[in-house]
């Protein structure tokens, strides 16, 4: 597709004949970028044509990074344009537009709020190829304040420079009450990368093959020595989720997880109903690093233990009273209770270590693990402590990442909600020894010199070594019994019996190494037909295999091989990749390695390359034909006959599927991802609605043409007003097909196993090949995920400041997208409180209206307004949003006599009036009888009518005295300025408004004195 454009652009030039069409174009990009003196932080470049965009806070050159980038913008045209191709300057399809009708303006893209994605490696200079109705074509290169430089090198979380620099300030200032001598001086780190890329950060000894990083990095304060090189460890992934201490070369390595969406920003991610949280959250990642590097640190000053075994408590059940008996400790009103329960969670630990026979080695790896694991835990929670008190300020460089929002004090029911098992938010070791340094925390910060030489366990047990065990734990009496146990083991069994092998089915033949081979034999020999419960996971040196349960076995003895029973009316996927690998892959399955995939009578067989065996049962796919190197390159559908045996001839079914599709990461992009299988990079990409997509299927044979069909289809989502839920739908048509004859094509949706909220596209077709022989079967698209729904609810108040009062109020009101004003959705409370269900979105905007009819408040007597409110909605989550109905203060002031024996009494009936200017915009007398006399008060509602009409401003208040018979007034006036009075302009619910505070103009005091005599007298 995108070669055929290159060949169109030479054609796509005005004719000379005739005069060309005016295009304007205008539009944004949007990213991360680092500017030549450091500065890491996302901007946004302005791009025009013809005109030349103005952009003065902008330098002169931008570096892009190897991340992904927003753009959006607007095109209109002095003739109707019927196509419309963006291409990236490297020549990548971007997006693209048909209008049939032909148009004069347009977004891009066409969605409200929408975004197109692209990559910095594609070069951020773009083009527009378009087609005019008439014919004629233009290429059109937009204008850009900023040169490009080249792509940064570095394939990381750019931000992590700074995260790091930001753990070494807050150590440098919070340092002690964190841990003493605590620093990163000396820690060197590890900076996962994609495509295998690493980046290690003041690594004293770098591996062979790492080269020194001398381009630009953020400007921080802390000293970075940078060096860059390829993943040296052979294993897989580690699964940690945020990072792990790696030995890189024989050093402890602080190490941190690569995420390809680190640079997704909320506000682009968003559009369009397809939330997507960016990985990893700021805090968490600030958080890491504390962790592993209090790792690190530990091990260079005191060694590192001997191995520990992965091995946690088989069954947490066991450990039950341990995790009641430590969350009362922490839970307990007193420290005498603390202590008491603390004993009885260590009496427990010493019973259960002995019922499951635990041996010394055993007890002294556990402990070890709560030490190390719960140490760092807890210095990653001081930090965060540390980094919320108000005497500390964060770097000014973490302002570069717009999803840190400060640090957080972590809440202690997190640790025990995990004790609870209510959630896993800590690892066993994690929470266990987070627990105890708390707990010894709280009753004697000497622990932290002493633990140097012991474990949390043993400081524990002197700690409560005086202290006895609850009465409670003393009176319990032993719970349970066998029969109840008894009881449920059978009712697993009766429930395991009743399961069947999946039918039909076919067999996944897996080669194993003989002892690994003969244990699953004795297993299958124990347990009979019953199918495996549990995941079954196999690695051998030549592959990896993954299968969800229910597993259904079977051994071959005779050819060293574990069969494994496939439910044939599942999807199985083959991917051939270009290095030797080989991935077969279906809804709970999943193996991987160098292998040879052979054709079974009931199945196929999997078996290390280098050990190819012949077999008599089947031959190794192959392919005929001039484009079979493409089915290599993409995966396959291996497709079945009705009684469950491979088809004779036919190898399998590769496809793709082309159009503008919208990343997890946000963002829209033309992309051609395979049909049958995952998205390449491992970043799932989900449907635009009512975008054509173009597919194309191929289906393989050993003797005969590979038959081809081309389509396209239009899948669309409706989302519901009133919490009704969606529906997706799908439409489309076969375009052409050769290799055979077509006889029947259709598309349907169906629902994902795996994901409820997913549905899949499903292909279907049945032809006939050129040897005359029928087949029908087919593929899918690997889902399409249904955007969820996030719950609203909405409370009504009505809030004095100056009186600290606030009581529900039913108010009534709209809700609306920023994109899409025109469907706005109302809403009503009652008793102050309602709620509503809406689709995820960040640009949500709603406003209220309530009648309040107490009569202190001025605005009692007309609707008053709160909002406009802006919020977000989060799929699957219940926010709130409060509409506080400030009662807005007036100004007031007390008017004075000054008798002659200097005493002051109020003054009623004195003439107050307001001016804007030489203006008289309002007029009232001070209080004679109600309220309080000599004082004046102008309502609220009026002072807001003025700040309606004027905006932001002061106002001239001007006091005359009440005229009194042969006696004149000193002064005969008074004027007095208010302060600039400054209207509520609350961006958040909470913020506070400059409207709720009376304005107190203070006393204004007159003299009477007789006239004076003219002169000459009278």
């Amino acid at each position: 597709m995108v070669a055929s454009l290159f060949g169109l652009i030479s054609l796509w030039l005005p004719s000379p004949s005739s005069a060309s069409p005016s295009v304007k174009v205008t539009g944004v990009l949007k990213g991360y970028f680092l500017s030549p003196d450091g500065t890491l932080k996302v901007r946004e470049i302005p791009f025009a044509f013809p005109d030349q965009p103005a952009a003065p806070d902008l330098p002169e050159r931008l570096f892009p990074l190897p991340a992904g980038y927003y753009l959006q913008g607007k095109f209109s045209a002095s003739e109707p344009i019927q196509s419309v191709w963006l291409l990236s300057g490297n020549g990548r399809l971007l997006w693209r537009r048909h209008y049939p009708e032909g148009v004069l303006e347009e977004d891009m893209p066409y969605q409200a709020g929408g975004w197109i994605g692209l990559r910095g490696e594609d070069r951020l200079s773009v083009r527009l190829l378009v087609r005019f109705v008439d014919g004629r074509e233009m290429v059109i290169r937009p204008h850009f304040p900023v040169r490009f430089e080249k792509v940064l090198p570095l394939k990381v979380d750019w931000l992590d420079f700074v995260r790091i620099a930001e753990v070494a300030h807050l150590l440098k200032e919070k340092g002690k009450g964190i841990w003493k001598g605590f620093s990163l001086e000396g820690i060197p780190f590890l900076l996962e990368g994609a495509e295998g890329q690493w980046v290690l950060i003041n690594h004293p000894k770098p591996p062979k093959g790492f080269e020194r990083y001398k381009g630009p990095l953020p400007k921080v304060s802390f000293p970075m020595t940078v060096y860059v090189g390829q993943r040296e460890a052979k294993e897989r992934q580690r699964e940690e989720v945020m990072g792990w201490v790696e030995e890189v070369n024989g050093v402890k390595t602080v190490a941190l997880r690569y995420y390809p969406t680190w640079w997704v920003l909320t506000e682009c991610a968003w559009s369009a109903g397809y939330p997507t949280i960016r990985h990893p959250d700021a805090l968490q990642r600030i958080e890491a690093i504390l962790h592993e590097s209090f790792h690190v640190w530990w091990f260079q000053r005191f060694g590192e233990p001997l191995a520990l075994s992965p091995k946690e408590v088989a069954n947490p059940l066991e450990e039950g009273e341990e995790r009641e008996y430590l969350m009362r400790a922490l839970t307990a009103q007193d420290e005498a209770e603390s202590r008491q329960w603390a004993k009885a969670f260590l009496h427990a630990r010493h019973q259960r270590r002995q019922r499951q026979g635990m041996t010394k080695e055993e007890i002294v790896d556990e402990r070890v693990k709560e030490m190390l694991e719960g140490l760092a835990t807890f210095v990653s929670w001081q930090g965060m402590k540390a980094g919320a008190s108000k005497d500390y300020q964060p770097l000014k460089a973490l302002k570069a990442d717009p999803e840190f929002f400060g640090y957080q004090d972590r809440d202690e029911q997190v640790l025990i909600d995990t004790l609870q098992l209510k959630r896993s938010a800590l690892g066993h070791a994690h929470a266990f020894g987070l627990a105890q340094a708390i707990l010894l925390e709280r009753w004697d910060r000497r622990w932290r010199r002493k633990v140097l030489a012991k474990d949390l366990e043993a400081l524990l047990e002197e700690a409560v070594a005086k202290s006895p065990l609850p009465k409670e734990v003393l009176e319990r009496k032993g719970v349970g019994g066998s029969k109840e146990g008894t009881a449920t083991e059978n009712s697993e069994g009766e429930k395991v019996q009743a399961m069947t092998p999946p039918h039909p089915s076919v067999t996944i033949w897996l080669s194993l190494p003989k002892g690994l081979l003969e244990e699953m034999e004795r297993f299958c020999e124990r347990y009979g037909a019953f199918p495996l419960e549990a995941q079954l996971s196999l690695e051998t040196d030549a592959m990896t295999a993954v299968v969800e349960p229910p597993v259904w076995m079977r051994v071959d003895k005779g050819q060293g091989r574990l069969g494994i029973l496939w439910d044939r009316s599942k999807q199985l996927s083959l991917h051939c990749h270009p290095d030797g690998f080989v991935t077969l892959q279906g809804a709970g399955l999943r193996i991987q390695g160098k292998l040879t995939v052979q054709r079974e009578k009931d199945g196929v067989f999997l078996h290390p390359t280098e050990k190819a065996q012949k077999t008599t049962q089947g031959s190794v796919f192959r392919m005929r034909g001039k484009n079979a190197s493409h089915a290599l390159m993409s995966p396959m559908v291996l497709i079945w006959e009705s009684n469950g045996n491979a088809q004779e001839g036919l190898i399998g079914v590769t496809g793709d599927l082309s159009g503008v599709f919208r990343a997890a990461t946000g963002g829209l992009a033309y992309e051609t991802l395979p049909l049958a299988g995952s998205a390449p990079d491992g970043v799932e990409r989900y449907f635009v609605t009512d975008e054509v997509y173009t597919g194309r299927l191929t289906a393989w044979h050993a003797d005969a043409d590979p038959f081809r069909v081309t389509f396209w289809a239009i899948v669309s989502w409706t989302w519901l007003l009133g919490g009704g839920g969606s529906y997706w739908t799908a439409t489309g048509a076969v375009t052409g097909s050769d290799g055979g004859t077509l006889l029947a094509f259709a598309l349907s949706l169906s629902p994902d196993p795996q994901q409820q909220e997913r549905k899949k596209l499903r292909v279907k077709f049945r032809y006939r090949d050129s040897k005359g022989r029928e087949w029908e079967t087919e593929v899918e698209y690997e889902s399409v995920k249904t955007p969820p729904t996030g719950n609203l609810i909405i409370y009504g108040a009505m809030l004095d400041a100056e009186r600290l009062e606030s009581r529900p109020i039913n108010v009534n009101g709209n809700i609306w997208r920023e994109a899409e004003p025109e469907k706005k959705r109302t809403f009503a409370t009652q008793q102050g409180q309602g709620s509503v269900n809406l689709a995820p979105a960040p640009d949500y905007t709603a406003e209220a209206t309530g009648r309040d009819s107490f009569s202190g408040l001025a605005m009692c007597q007309t609707p008053i307004k709160s909002g406009p409110e802006r919020f977000a909605v989060v799929a699957n989550e219940t926010g709130s949003i409060r509409f506080l109905f400030i009662v807005h203060k007036g100004i007031e002031g007390m008017v004075w006599e000054r008798k002659s024996d200097g005493s002051l009494v109020p003054l009623p009936g004195a003439t107050v009036e307001v001016f804007k200017g030489d203006q008289r915009i309002y007029s009232t007398q001070s209080e004679s009888t109600k309220g309080i006399v000599g004082s004046f008060m102008i309502p609220g509602h009026i002072v807001d009518s003025w700040l309606n009409q004027y905006g932001d401003s002061s106002f001239t208040v001007k006091v005359t005295p009440p005229n009194r018979s042969m006696m004149q007034p000193n002064p005969p006036f008074i004027p007095r300025d208010t302060p600039t009075i400054i209207k509520c302009r609350r961006r958040k619910t909470d913020e506070p408004c400059p409207r709720d505070a009376t304005i107190n103009l203070g006393d204004f005091i007159f003299t009477y004195q007789p006239p004076q005599q003219p002169p000459g007298g009278g």
